[in-house]
């Protein structure tokens, strides 16, 4: 069966094909990780435009391996991903930052921090209406 028979017959499949993925933020740094087990830095690529962040995962398509084997089953696929991430409008582009280590890739986008600014409000004097005669 294609993949995408399996992905029609079981629903399943299809979240089957997809990394798992966290996203989380605190006030410093917002987060993605997703679980690329097999996957080195070569084949994972990211790009990052108007605050949208693509992260494609691509192995070797099926059947062009030359290991010397026949297979009689495979069912172990690599049909690559692709997630696009939404991200908070107050992140220092500048600084984004990935690792992957043990089959985690691991995002890391610094938010900048709100300013609060204080406004002094001053009162208006009051205005006489009635005018003095000297």
């Amino acid at each position: 069966m294609s993949m995408l028979q399996d992905m029609l017959w079981n629903p399943l499949a299809v979240e089957a094909a997809l990394p798992s993925i966290n996203i989380r933020k605190n006030d410093q740094e917002f987060q993605v990780v997703l679980a690329v087990p097999g996957y080195d830095a070569s084949q994972l690529e990211m790009t990052w435009e108007d605050k949208l962040l693509d992260i494609v995962g691509q192995r070797a398509k099926e059947g062009t391996e030359d290991d010397g084997w026949s297979y009689m089953r495979r069912e172990i696929r690599t049909p690559g991903f692709h997630y696009r991430v939404q991200l908070p409008q107050a992140t220092d582009e500048s600084a984004i930052a990935a690792e992957l280590k043990d089959g985690l890739l691991t995002i890391r986008v610094p938010l900048i921090a709100k300013k609060t600014i204080s406004i002094k409000i001053e009162t208006a004097k009051p205005v006489s209406l009635t005018e003095s005669t000297n």
